[in-house]
């Protein structure tokens, strides 16, 4: 990890998303908090960071699962409305091999 006696800028830069979830070790905090005190892009990405970490630690598990899902679902299934009618007023398709009725 971070040793005073030097990694570069864009080491630096791998770490701070440890940093921003408060999974960096004790003992690493001070180097990259110094280098943070100087560097105004790592600092504004350590906000950020920060700030995205705070609100994903406001998403509970169900709320993932269901925004996974949705992603993954057809374009069409997702444009469906919950009311039983289809795009355009059309009636839902019925299980594979069902009766479509006319």
């Amino acid at each position: 990890m971070l040793r005073s006696g030097g990694h570069g800028h864009d080491h630096v830069r791998m770490l701070l998303g440890i940093y921003s979830l408060g999974a960096m070790p004790a003992d690493e905090i001070a180097p990259l908090e110094a280098h943070l005190a100087w560097c105004r892009p790592c600092l504004t990405e350590c906000e950020e960071l920060t700030r995205t970490a705070v609100q994903l630690s406001a998403v509970s598990d169900v709320d993932i699962v269901a925004a996974v899902l949705e992603t993954r679902r057809c374009p069409a299934t997702r444009r469906r409305s919950t009311s039983g009618s289809g795009a355009r007023g059309r009636p839902r398709p019925g299980p594979p091999g069902a009766a479509v009725e006319r």
